[in-house]
């Protein structure tokens, strides 16, 4: 977990009630290193009623994060399982069995197993499935009766469930028999494992905060009543429609349902983002939910959304990326005169690739949004050059290195 990535306030930020602050500082004080957006789909989620899935390798801070930010939520019921693919629906549903005894109105007795919820997926607000597709398909379609219509089949009666938001965790992606659980999951989040070396060193070093940011249960449901109202003008519905046309075009389509849902993440963003109605770079939380497959599907789907309301955004990121490939492909070549030669020609590209990136951040600021965390962006392509330069180069850069760091809240 991460202080947030951007160090300074960006004063062109809106202004938040204190119950919206409250929120944005569980989703700071609970990001990964490096995988910033996860704990923010949880917040999203919590807001919205919905589920997210957070995938990626063993060891990664999945189960870690999940936890912590729920743990956020006060009063509220948690329900924390490990799947398995022998687990019976009975594990996740039933606490313990009553033996009563029934009398007819003939005489006749019968002995009934009345079934006991308590403290189990039912009764709670927030649970975390953990390893959730390694489950069979029959124990995720009884998890799936409470996600999509909070009710639950039990004694031959059914019943209102109090779950409002599932996280689950995995190792993998869905097999065909877990596949109609999955694409009832709203959010969806690639949890990877530390690449930046100044990084793994934050790791190491990391501590909890002594001090943690909470909301009562009786707060998130007053947070969830105002994201409703946020207003949702005409010109975002036409996005919408453009984005979908584009998506159909690429081959991804959706179900009606979820394009429904999404308008309740767009709510969201724009309530936490102290907004009355949404605008469109509350738009960019549809990338984390309109992916089904990893890779280029995802990469596809980012790609689409930020193109439609923040193309400025999409081309820096697209300059990122270059900077961290071209960084790797000088760590491909064998060390000696060839490494060098290789470094050379990085060091041209990636002050090229600082140049358009100043020169686009320049943009977003005349137009009076904020800046933070491209600049922090750019932050971290200077040090990536000056690594190069020191390393291969045989040029001493460690103090501008020290000096960018600090200013990062590295050190």
């Amino acid at each position: 977990m991460s202080q947030k990535e951007s160090v300074v306030k960006d004063e062109n930020e809106p202004q938040r009630s204190e119950l919206q602050e409250r929120f944005i500082k569980i989703d700071e004080e609970c990001q990964l290193i490096e995988n910033p957006d996860p704990s923010h789909g949880i917040v999203l989620a919590l807001l919205t009623q919905n589920h997210v899935v957070l995938l990626g390798p063993p060891g990664t801070g999945k189960s870690m994060i999940a936890r912590e930010v729920c743990s956020r939520i006060t009063g509220a019921k948690f329900f924390h399982k490990l799947m398995a693919r022998d687990l019976a629906p009975n594990e996740i549903l039933v606490s313990d069995q009553t033996i009563k005894e029934s009398v007819d109105p003939d005489g006749t007795k019968h002995i009934i197993f009345e079934k006991n919820t308590k403290g189990m997926l039912p009764d709670c607000e927030i649970a975390f499935l953990d390893e959730i597709f390694k489950s069979n398909s029959t124990t995720l379609n009884k998890i799936l009766d409470i996600a999509l219509e909070r009710e639950y089949m039990m004694n031959g009666r059914r019943y209102k469930a109090k779950t409002q938001t599932i996280v689950g965790a995995s190792n993998e992606t869905p097999e065909d028999d877990t596949r109609a659980f999955y694409d009832r999951i709203m959010l969806r989040y690639l949890v990877n494992n530390i690449m930046e070396p100044a990084n793994f060193v934050r790791l190491l070093k990391f501590e909890f905060a002594t001090e943690q940011t909470i909301v009562t249960l009786e707060e998130l449901a007053q947070a969830q009543r105002e994201v409703k109202k946020i207003g949702f003008p005409d010109k975002l519905i036409g996005k919408l429609i453009e984005l979908r046309r584009d998506l159909k075009e690429r081959g991804i389509d959706h179900s009606n349902r979820r394009w429904r849902q999404a308008f309740g993440i767009i709510q969201a963003e724009a309530w936490i983002n102290g907004r009355d109605e949404a605008e469109e770079e509350d738009m960019e939380q549809l990338q984390h939910c309109l992916w089904s497959t990893p890779g280029p599907e995802q990469k596809s789907v980012r790609e689409a959304v930020l193109q439609s309301v923040n193309p400025i955004k999409q081309q820096i990121l697209e300059q990122f990326e270059m900077a961290q490939e071209e960084r790797d492909q000088v760590y491909k070549v064998k060390q000696g005169v060839d490494r060098s030669s290789r470094a050379v020609e990085a060091n041209a590209k990636l002050k090229s690739m600082q140049d358009e990136m100043k020169k686009l951040i320049i943009n977003i600021k005349d137009r009076g949004k904020p800046t933070a965390m491209y600049e922090e962006m750019l932050n971290k392509v200077t040090l990536m050059q000056a690594e190069i330069i020191t390393e291969h180069l045989g040029v001493d850069a460690s103090p501008f290195m020290d000096q960018m760091k600090k200013l990062q809240g590295r050190t």
